[in-house]
């Protein structure tokens, strides 16, 4: 038989083959063939149009628009739409901003999208402080969001009326982020039925924490000295994995998170996975605290301990005396031959080992410092295998420490 005789059409292919082949290429690849294949077109829309991505802010608003204008052009686009992924700059007449038409183009396309369940906005200016107050873009929206990522609107009354109405949300992010809003200012008293079933969230404020949430992964910026862990108590049965952020004000402040292991391990004995993150280097650096290894012991089930604490912290201390003066053994962040002349090293591969073997549960330990001296960021991991030998490595970084490739937060 001659080859051209056998060969199928991919107009004759049935249409279920055709959705496994698009489902299996790579999304740019599949477009490509759209263009050169209508008999593709109509099964690709169902692949291309569940999942999108303008999150790529090199081409500006151009995709953007395009992608409006697909979705109010063609209605049975926007049906497809589950997961929606948006970079844009602020509201305004200037150039590079977004004008008030393109704003309603795109308000147009959102209340096409019924079935939208993820929904992620992020600022085109990631420096940009402020929140735009653009939430009436969201005005008249029919969908209800399993998941919510938002670090481009302020709260202001708009945003207020669209997460109260959002009752299916089990995911919820909020950036720090401008309160503008006439009425309740954080979403702990916000009331009715709105976010009841949240279990996944990223806050910046304790008065976003609502007690009726089954938490089982918090993000929040901590503040050690204030009701923060009182109100952590409310999810000490079902939270497993707790990271704590420096909050953005407190530049000043001569609190180290790494202080907080004791008190947590205490509060939430079950969590599975800690990390106590310093988001910036404080201008006043603590003298001495408490060594994790101390306080490790406290959890149960803890698999994971990250701490990042730059310079913010000279040595650690296993135990205290009674005039609370540091005791027993040292273990130095960085080497001062002017504050520790008999320091030979660091001690920090030594704290991470001995962390790792105070609690039986746990497979990794990651401290992240900061030398100012040399100015160069340090990674210490000790990692414990299935015979309880420990590994320990030490690098330095040609960037900062990278939280969010060892942050359990996000992992399924």
């Amino acid at each position: 038989m001659v080859l051209t005789e056998a060969r199928c059409g991919i107009n004759d292919a049935p249409n279920e083959i055709l959705l496994l082949i698009c489902k299996e290429l790579p999304r740019g690849t599949l477009a490509t063939l759209c263009r050169t294949s209508r008999a593709l077109l109509g099964v690709a829309q169902h692949v291309l149009y569940v999942q999108i991505s303008l999150a790529d802010y090199a081409y500006g608003l151009k995709r953007l628009r395009s992608w409006c204008l697909a979705i109010n052009a063609h209605p049975h686009l926007a049906t497809r739409v589950q997961s929606l992924v948006l970079r844009l700059p602020n509201l305004g007449s200037l150039p590079e901003s977004l004008s008030f038409d393109d704003a309603h183009q795109l308000q147009a396309a959102l209340r096409r999208c019924t079935r939208l369940q993820r929904l992620a906005i992020f600022k085109a200016d990631r420096s940009a402080r402020r929140g735009c107050n653009a939430a009436w873009l969201l005005g008249g929206c029919a969908f209800r969001l399993h998941g919510l990522i938002n670090e481009y609107f302020a709260l202001d009354d708009d945003f207020a009326s669209f997460l109260s109405q959002q009752t299916e949300l089990r995911r919820l992010s909020l950036d720090h982020i401008e309160r503008t809003c006439t009425g309740a200012r954080y979403l702990g008293a916000f009331s009715g039925e709105a976010m009841r079933n949240v279990i996944t969230a990223s806050v910046p404020d304790h008065r976003d924490l609502r007690p009726e949430w089954r938490l089982e992964r918090l993000e929040i910026a901590y503040r050690v000295s204030s009701n923060d862990a009182l109100r952590l108590q409310d999810y000490v049965r079902t939270l497993t994995v707790l990271n704590i952020l420096t909050p953005e004000n407190w530049r000043y402040s001569r609190v180290c998170l790494a202080d907080s292991v004791d008190p947590i391990s205490k509060l939430l004995p079950n969590l599975v996975h800690f990390a106590a993150v310093d988001i910036i280097s404080l201008n006043a650096t603590l003298l001495n605290m408490l060594s994790p290894h101390v306080s490790v012991a406290g959890f149960q089930r803890l698999k994971t301990l990250t701490l990042m604490i730059w310079n913010n912290v000279l040595s650690f201390s296993s135990e205290y005396d009674a005039n609370e003066w540091p005791s027993g053994r040292q273990y130095h962040v960085n080497v001062n031959e002017y504050i520790f002349p008999d320091a030979p090293s660091s001690g920090m591969e030594a704290l991470v080992e001995h962390t790792a073997q105070a609690c039986k549960s746990l497979e990794r330990v990651i401290i992240g410092t900061f030398d100012p001296v040399s100015r160069k960021h340090f990674k210490y991991v000790a990692k414990g295998d299935a015979k309880g030998r420990i590994s320990v490595t030490a690098e330095a970084p040609a960037d900062k420490f990278d939280f969010l490739s060892v942050s359990q937060f996000g992992s399924e």
